[in-house]
């Protein structure tokens, strides 16, 4: 009787308790599965997000790369092209003045060579 009194008072609570402990215990983990569960979800999904980001920045660097490149090259053939015009005209008038130079030089050698001649033979001479 004292074993039967024993078990009600002191055995029976205790396995109660131990029992009710064992059931919120795994209520508990099961839980905390699902959760790592969910957030092992999430960061597959965030993961994929941010190479998704990474991609998208990456294309858009390449894009205003491609552009900065066209721009450049718009900006350097149109300098080549106006360099191009002012050599041309440079060399243009740089061949005018000779042209003229020569033929400035050419009348003076006629003149002076008339003036040497007629210094010489002492007389004017008439062309």
């Amino acid at each position: 009787m004292a074993v039967a009194a024993f078990h009600f008072i002191l055995v029976k609570p205790v396995m109660q308790y131990l029992e009710e402990r064992n059931q919120a215990s795994s209520k508990a983990r099961a839980e905390a599965a699902k959760l790592e569960e969910a957030i092992a979800e999430r960061l597959v999904t965030l993961d994929q997000r941010l190479a998704d980001a990474h991609a998208a920045v990456t294309q858009e660097r390449a894009d205003a790369r491609a552009q900065a490149a066209a721009a450049e090259a718009t900006i350097l053939a149109d300098a080549r092209a106006k360099a191009d015009a002012r050599i041309s005209e440079a060399v243009a008038q740089i061949a005018t003045e000779r042209d003229q130079a020569a033929a400035a030089l050419k009348q003076t050698a006629d003149s002076l060579s008339r003036d040497i001649t007629a210094q010489v033979l002492g007389r004017s001479i008439e062309a």
